[in-house]
């Protein structure tokens, strides 16, 4: 048997490529499997982290403008643990040498700092309130290399505003990346996000009203009681809600997420199947060329099973 063993040892270092790299496209296969669930693990852990630490509302109500006053009617109904309207718009971005680009304009309030949707400073400072300032989500940022203390024209309606940059925020809203609400499939780099002030508003339409109310529920609270019971205490006519799961920003980031279910196992059944294809080929060379010493070792009296062994599992 020892000289069997010997045999199979030869023919093992005679192919020393091809198991060299079926051994590569195993530790391919785990790379991409381990690492792919570690990245989806850190985007939802990212995710959810967000919405804790910010304040990403349960609930969004979308109605006509109206007069404020819409969340002190919500916040007595049952369910709600807390409410917040603002006042949201839609315009351009313009800048020399670039694309105009779709903008969700987010209205700051006068006073006091927001409680649900709160946006995470990570350059410079929020515009103040007696100034024409934009602060500018971290996508736009980085697509259109703006930093602090740069401009932008922002056209409201049939207005013009240039805006001085006074900073650079994270979003509850839009983890990963904004995209545009009405597109069928949320592509990146469609629409852009900002803050301004109300005064930067002032010459909207819509100046001083509210368009949106967010709703953060009370602990054990049905989303969908809450849900009708809103729609009936709120003296306006809810145009659209959308939970949590539904709006734009977690839509986006649930395709990212869906992208590793897709592609992942897909990827490693390939390459496992690509190594197997070349461990048949290694396999059947050694066969091929062993086939007439395989003969001398069975009239020599080792069984098959014994020869498979000492090749095999070696």
């Amino acid at each position: 048997m020892s000289w069997l063993l010997r045999l199979a040892l030869r023919e093992l270092r005679a192919s020393w490529g091809p198991a060299l790299c079926v051994a590569l496209l195993t530790g391919i296969v785990v790379v991409l499997v381990g690492g792919g669930e570690r990245t989806r693990r850190m985007i939802i852990e990212t995710r959810e982290a967000t919405y804790r630490t910010l304040g990403h509302g349960d609930l969004e109500l979308r109605f006509a403008p109206t007069h404020p006053g819409v969340a002190e009617a919500a916040a007595a109904v049952a369910g709600v643990g807390a409410a917040e309207e603002r006042l949201l718009l839609s315009g351009v971005i313009e800048m020399a040498g670039e694309r105009p680009l779709p903008a969700l304009v987010r209205v700051l309030p006068v006073a006091g700092t927001p409680r649900l949707e709160r946006l995470k400073l990570l350059e410079g400072r929020l515009p103040d309130a007696a100034e024409l300032g934009v602060a500018i989500d971290r996508s736009l940022a980085a697509d259109r290399h703006l930093a602090p203390g740069d401009t932008l024209d922002l056209v409201l309606g049939d207005a013009r505003h240039t805006l001085s940059v006074t900073g650079v925020f994270l979003s509850p809203e839009h983890v990963l990346r904004p995209v545009h609400p009405e597109y069928a499939f949320p592509l990146r780099g469609t629409v852009g996000v900002v803050a301004i002030t109300a005064r930067a508003a002032a010459t909207s339409k819509h100046a001083g009203r509210v368009d949106s109310l967010v709703i953060q529920l009370a602990p054990g609270a049905s989303p969908r009681t809450v849900e009708a019971a809103l729609t009936k205490a709120v003296p306006v006519s809810v145009v659209e809600t959308l939970h949590a799961r539904e709006r734009p920003g977690h839509v986006f980031t649930e395709q990212i997420l869906a992208t590793f279910d897709i592609y992942l196992p897909s990827t490693a059944a390939m390459v496992v199947a690509l190594a197997l294809v070349l461990l048949v080929l290694t396999v059947g060379r050694i066969l091929r060329r062993q086939r007439k010493a395989f003969g001398t070792l069975t009239t020599q009296g080792h069984t098959p099973s014994a020869i498979a062994r000492a090749f095999l599992l070696v």
